[in-house]
Parts: C-alpha cells; sequence; structure tokens
C-alpha cells in the first residue's frame, strides 16, 4: 500500500514497499500523477516541422520542444492534442496519428502511458496560449530540427523521441 507523503491537483509523491521477484522488497518513492499526458509532432508541407520555443522555469531558459500538455476531465488524448495545437502553435491538423506510446520514467513516475501523436495537414489557426506560458513558435526544417536534437538544445524526451520516432520509421514510409 502507497502513503502519499504531498499531494497537489496534477502530482502527488507517494512512497510503498514494493514486492520485487525472488521474494524481495524495496522502498520505492516516485511522483503519482493524476494526468494524462499528450505531445504532438507538427508536420508541414516540403519537410518544415513546428517547434515551439517555450520558457521552463526550472531551467531558467527557453528551450525546444514538441507540443506538449495534459488531458482535461473526459477529455481523449487525440482531442487533448488537438486543443494543446491550437492553443500553444496555432495550428488545426487535418490528421492525427498516433505515433507511441511511452512512459517518461518508469522508475520515478507512476502515470498512464504518453501518447505521442503526429499531426500532418496543418492550417493556421487562433493560437490562445495560457497567460503563464511564453511561447515562440518556429517552423524550421525537419534536418534543423534534427540538428537542435543532436545538440541536446530539445531537452524533453518527448520531443527527441517524436522526432526520432518519426524520421526513422515515419518519413520512410514516403521515400
Amino acid at each position: 500500500m502507497a502513503r502519499t507523503l504531498i499531494k497537489t491537483k496534477n502530482y502527488s509523491l507517494e512512497m510503498m514497499n514494493a514486492k520485487l521477484p525472488r521474494r524481495m522488497r524495496k522502498r520505492v518513492t516516485y511522483v503519482r500523477m493524476h494526468c494524462n499526458i499528450i505531445a504532438v509532432l507538427p508536420v508541414l508541407d516540403r519537410g518544415r516541422v513546428v517547434l515551439l520555443q517555450e520558457y521552463r522555469p526550472l531551467l531558467k531558459n527557453y528551450v525546444y520542444s514538441v507540443i506538449t500538455g495534459k488531458t482535461k476531465r473526459g477529455e481523449s488524448y487525440a482531442a487533448a492534442a488537438a486543443r494543446e495545437m491550437g492553443e500553444e502553435a496555432g495550428y488545426r491538423a487535418e490528421s492525427l496519428k498516433l505515433l507511441f506510446k511511452c512512459y517518461i520514467s518508469p522508475a520515478f513516475i507512476k502515470q498512464n502511458a504518453v501518447r505521442v501523436f503526429l499531426a500532418e495537414g496543418l492550417r493556421e489557426a487562433k493560437r490562445h496560449p495560457d497567460k503563464d506560458e511564453l511561447i515562440k513558435v518556429r517552423v524550421m526544417s525537419l534536418d534543423k530540427a534534427m540538428r537542435l536534437v543532436k545538440e541536446g538544445r530539445v531537452p524533453d524526451p518527448l520531443g527527441v523521441a517524436a522526432f526520432l520516432y518519426y524520421v526513422n520509421f515515419m518519413r520512410r514510409r514516403s521515400l
């Protein structure tokens, strides 16, 4: 049974004595997420992609990332992806395709699997980020975005995974 140490609206810090194989036990402290997370890689025509350059207070800097967000109560992952893309980047997608599911850090974070989407057939829409989000929308070539990933300027693992997945599995379908 887990013991809650701290609880907020979206997260809690918990501790439990976990059962391991071979009758072993281990005390585990972890963050439990009370929300579902999505990420979106928007791809425009002619090999261009949309990235966000967002201020991250914990890093004290603007960093590049794909669109990320969380579902609202009763909202599907795909609906959240579409909503976040409009709010943060100012685009609507003709096609939203689930690329993959993953866990951010399964050793320290207990959550539902993150859903990472590919957005294509983009049309500009009205942008309306949250008041506390400092976001710049950047359109660039896929090659430039991959250089940013290689240089470590896309520090979010969801962004890195989305780009690597797209380049290695999705882009090849049209080659």
